[in-house]
């Protein structure tokens, strides 16, 4: 294509390809559980990461609807949309570059995201300059209450983080809400869809404390996260808690690898 910064489009046809690849199914370790529990996956519910972003967008479209018809705080009204929906596009893009690749949630640690940090600078790199800054500024707002995270990243990162904080910290409460959400969404669908308790009662068991402390640190969620709905989950998970023991007791006996989604990134420009 004589006459067109060639670079420029390279950069942005293999960005434009990579984000609508799905490079991993989630919950695939539940997956495996379910199994070794039932002897079948037959109606299991799978979701991928392009999945994932598009019931998170959802997601994110009917809390603020709600939160801005309901008005029940001032701050809606400054709530940074393009920055929140930014980083749910772009937020596990770094697992694809990351010496870790997926980590199970529970399991994620400090070094983990700041191997994803890297791995999504690699992920942009021959972006605009304009693009690239705007992309490390979403995907950073998922630290901004991990402090841990803070010290692992450079200088750069953490004055961005810290900037972020100060006049984005509802934003960030708002995606950590969304994630746990998709969660318990997906967890309720899975059971819906299989008549199997088995994966709402393990990601009950990890999300409930973690809105418990969302709400804690931005009571705004608790709109969301409310005193009758936890009780209804906290029930549910007690009332089948025995399957967590059971499954700790035959996960030894039977491991299977995570399933990846290859893809190939393409750099040509019709």
């Amino acid at each position: 294509m004589d006459g067109i910064n060639n670079q420029f489009w390279d950069a942005t046809a293999s960005n434009w390809t990579t984000v609508q690849c799905d490079y991993k199914v989630r919950f695939e370790a539940y997956k495996r559980g379910h199994e070794r529990l039932t002897g079948s996956v037959d109606s299991w519910l799978d979701q991928t990461t392009v999945q994932h972003v598009a019931g998170l967008t959802r997601l994110a479209h009917i809390t603020l609807d709600d939160l801005r018809a309901n008005a029940i705080d001032p701050r809606i009204s400054t709530i940074d949309e393009a920055l929140l929906m930014r980083t749910i596009q772009l937020h596990d893009r770094g697992e694809i570059k990351s010496e870790f690749g997926d980590v199970k949630f529970r399991d994620h640690k400090a070094h983990h995201e700041r191997a994803e940090y890297y791995g999504l600078l690699e992920e942009i790199a021959e972006l605009p300059q304009a693009t690239n800054v705007a992309d490390q500024r979403a995907f950073l707002l998922q630290f901004v209450h991990k402090q841990d995270v803070w010290s692992l990243l450079p200088d750069g990162a953490q004055l961005t983080l810290q900037a972020l904080k100060e006049t984005r910290s509802l934003e960030a409460n708002l995606f950590a809400y969304l994630e746990y959400e998709d969660n318990l969404q997906y967890g309720a669908n899975n059971q819906r869809k299989t008549g199997q308790p088995y994966v709402m009662t393990w990601i009950l068991r990890n999300m409930i404390q973690r809105l418990d402390e969302l709400v804690q640190r931005e009571p705004l969620i608790s709109h969301f996260w409310q005193s009758s709905r936890r009780l209804r989950y906290l029930t549910y998970m007690l009332e089948n808690r025995k399957i967590l023991d059971e499954d700790t007791v035959c996960k030894e006996k039977w491991k299977k690898p995570p399933v990846r989604i290859s893809h190939k990134r393409s750099t040509q420009v019709s």
